[in-house]
């Protein structure tokens, strides 16, 4: 069965089983009940005309238009294309975060600038409202994902087009929205435009965007009922069931069922798996009708962590689907304290198979059977390549310069040091120790 969706906004498509998340902006309107659709207008180059835009679901990649890292750059984009989707009749505006940076919701109180010098002032001479309108962020891995789905459709309908067009005898192999259009220059700039005979009067200076034909809908979930799914389905006794995760990142947690479920009579065991081995089950099951599989319980390091996160050192933040963390604030300073009382499993070390933890004054590290080697806390210790402005790295992130390196063996912190013992990839030049 599929992990049904947790509560929050989640967009989905209908030629994929991925759920995207999206966090709408502080001054976004809400999604409407019964959904909001439509199809998707996402240009590989970043770079629209306004029709394109007319009764779509934008998809905008913030890198394309900023290589800041820097929230206040970031909300500035995000308000001010949105302004520019408004005009152009748009649906709706999802917006993908350069990588490393943590989902959060745009607010105005953000920008550095008066939203009017971004084109708040022309929505108001327009009557439009910018609450009226639908947009929101999605982060960094979800956007990647959904990219590169987008690209495999779009990639089957050339596919398709140059076959059609072989079939007729065709030498334009393109399909219909780009074929008649060609690249042209301005004579006295030299501007790269794009020509259409069949309406001269209206040329592009966009690069014509190929459709990638799926439909989109935003949903509000407000109330998670997966439990009481798992309990329909174990009332039929099944042998097993295997519940796939239906987002990128798992973020597996131990589900309470106790207030639903008997946990001293349950006699069908339950998996978790994550997306990946989701989809792939699915595949094996419709390439083969009879599949079996096999549920046995593996003998691993599962990492936990308590006490003081507020430099991130806990590993905990990020979480995609429910947060685990506790916050205070300090009336005094203004600082907020982040915490976990209990122990939290580290779900974004899940099956990475954890032979080592090291724990400094504000981060941690960890290192895999695979030799792998993450790190998060103060982004003065954790090394890595982050953005400058980044103070604290909430979740793991591997080191890839280690990466053809070493192979991690043990991690070792100080204070805001970090160290690995590991397995050299060549013998020293010294020869064996004992000779």
């Amino acid at each position: 069965m599929d992990r049904s969706l947790y509560e929050g906004v989640w967009l989905k498509l209908s030629t994929d089983d991925f759920d995207y998340r999206v966090v709408l902006s502080v001054n976004s309107s809400d999604p409407p009940r019964d959904a909001l659709r439509g199809d998707i207008m996402c240009p590989p180059s970043g770079q629209w005309e306004p029709e394109d835009c007319v009764g779509k679901i934008c998809i905008v990649d913030v890198g394309q238009r900023t290589g800041s890292h820097e929230i206040a750059d970031i909300s500035r984009v995000v308000f001010e294309t949105t302004v520019q989707i408004i005009e152009a009749e748009g649906v709706m505006a999802v917006f993908i975060l350069p990588d490393k940076v943590d989902l959060y919701s745009p607010s105005l109180a953000d920008l550095n600038v008066d939203f009017n010098s971004i084109g708040g002032d022309r929505l108001e001479q327009a009557g439009l409202q910018l609450e009226d309108f639908c947009f929101g962020v999605m982060q960094n891995s979800h956007g990647a994902h959904l990219a590169e789905h987008l690209k495999m459709l779009v990639d089957g309908r050339i596919e398709e087009a140059i076959q059609e067009a072989l079939e007729r005898g065709d030498h334009n192999q393109l399909p219909a929205e780009v074929k008649d259009w060609r690249e042209m220059r301005e004579d006295y700039t030299g501007r790269k435009f794009y020509f259409n005979p069949a309406r001269p009067d209206r040329p592009r200076f966009a690069e014509p965007i190929i459709e990638p034909r799926t439909m989109a809908e935003l949903v509000e979930i407000r109330e998670d009922a997966f439990v009481q799914r798992l309990q329909a389905l174990l009332g039929f006794n099944p042998k097993a069931i295997i519940v796939a995760q239906q987002s990128w990142r798992p973020d597996p947690d131990f589900v309470d069922l106790s207030e639903h479920i008997s946990i001293e009579g349950l006699t069908v065991p339950v998996a978790m798996v994550g997306y990946e081995a989701g989809v792939e089950l699915r595949r094996l099951c419709e390439v083969h009708q009879s599949a079996a599989v096999i549920v046995s319980i593996a003998q691993g390091n599962g990492p936990f962590f308590w006490g003081n996160g507020s430099q991130g050192q806990l590993g905990l933040e990020n979480l995609e689907n429910h947060d685990v963390l506790l916050r205070r604030e300090n009336e005094i300073t203004g600082e907020t304290f982040k915490f976990a009382m209990d122990p939290r499993y580290l779900a974004h070390l899940h099956e990475m198979q954890v032979n080592s933890i090291a724990c400094g004054a504000g981060h941690s590290l960890a290192s895999t059977e695979d030799g792998e080697v993450f790190s998060w806390g103060n982004t003065v210790a954790v090394g890595g390549l982050l953005p400058a402005a980044k103070q604290h790295l909430g979740q793991p992130e591997k080191i890839d310069q280690l990466e053809g390196l070493v192979a991690g063996k043990r991690v070792f912190a100080g204070a805001n040091n970090s160290f690995v013992l590991g397995d050299m990839p060549y013998q020293s030049i010294l020869g064996p120790v004992d000779q």
